[in-house]
């Protein structure tokens, strides 16, 4: 009887390892690039080896060929790939794991004194069990403004 129950023991938790049971979200995959003069196309290739992130854009619209300098280490994709982004002036949507690459509009509107544009990136966290809560809302108390995390 106790060796069935070490093999049952050995087997839930081997069970434990192999299937894990909270996935790490994509843009928070740690990635480490030591890149100088590098193409921002290869720099998505080496984010896309370490987190399984695929690329999408349009060349036409974003310049791939721009050399950049980008030394991290195990830092968030998210905040490797906004810097990426920003030297190259463009903006993503995360859809399941592709990255859709996009350019930044351009500023149509005229800015007062009072108005202010703030872009957040990040997730929304269960208190309770610390997990992603999906398809939540985000919004400014004026009401006027508001977005979507799916």
């Amino acid at each position: 009887m106790r060796k069935i129950t070490l093999i049952f023991i050995t087997v839930f938790f081997i069970f434990l390892k192999v299937y894990p049971q909270t996935k790490t979200p994509y843009l928070e995959k740690k990635v480490s690039i030591n890149a100088v003069n590098q193409p921002i196309s290869e720099i998505f290739e080496l984010i896309t080896l370490q987190t399984g992130l695929q690329f999408s854009y349009n060349s036409a619209e974003i310049n791939d060929k721009k050399k950049i300098i980008l030394k991290v280490k195990n830092t968030p994709a998210r905040l490797v790939i906004e810097d990426v982004l920003k030297q190259c002036e463009a903006n993503y949507k995360l859809k399941k794991n592709y990255i859709l690459v996009f350019a930044k509009p351009k500023a149509s509107i005229q800015k007062t004194e009072y108005q202010q544009v703030v872009s957040l990136r990040g997730y929304i966290y269960n208190s309770k069990d610390s997990s992603i809560i999906e398809n939540t809302s985000i919004y400014i108390k004026d009401g006027r403004y508001a977005t979507l995390k799916q």
